[in-house]
């Protein structure tokens, strides 16, 4: 090996050294350039197992129950609805007792968008005497 050949080689060695500790300055910059804008900025919210504040917690602890009221809320709405439906519908309440009524059971199969009202004698006879009315006449 010649005198020229190993200044060749040891050049690339320096060289290659160099362009390590540049490589390892610049991952070191940038992982404390990442550590800081995670530190100072809301993004760190964002990342699992961040403990922010207790005024956090607070809230998400109040939203949770506020979710939790309104599900009971609908279920209850649902149940008055498929109750009324039931009573404008024409069902027989007779039989029922608070013993064995489950309030939930009208609620298997039940939409409350397809009432349907059956219409009495009376309701007809009504119907009619209005239709034949004029309209005009009429006193409110």
């Amino acid at each position: 090996m010649t005198e020229q050949e190993a200044n060749k080689d040891k050049q690339k060695l320096v060289n290659s050294m160099k362009l390590s500790l540049v490589t390892l300055a610049f991952v070191l910059v940038l992982m404390v350039i990442t550590a800081l804008v995670i530190v100072f900025t809301p993004i760190k919210e964002y990342l699992p197992g961040y403990n922010a504040s207790p005024a956090l917690e607070r809230q998400v602890l109040q939203l949770s129950r506020k979710a939790d009221s309104l599900e009971r809320d609908l279920r209850l709405k649902d149940v008055y609805f498929s109750n009324l439906k039931l009573v404008i519908e024409g069902y027989d309440f007779s039989q029922d007792s608070l013993e064995h009524y489950d309030i939930y059971a009208p609620l298997l199969g039940v939409s409350v968008d397809t009432v349907e009202a059956p219409r009495s004698a009376q309701d007809e006879a009504l119907r009619k005497e209005m239709e034949g009315k004029d309209r005009s006449n009429r006193n409110y």
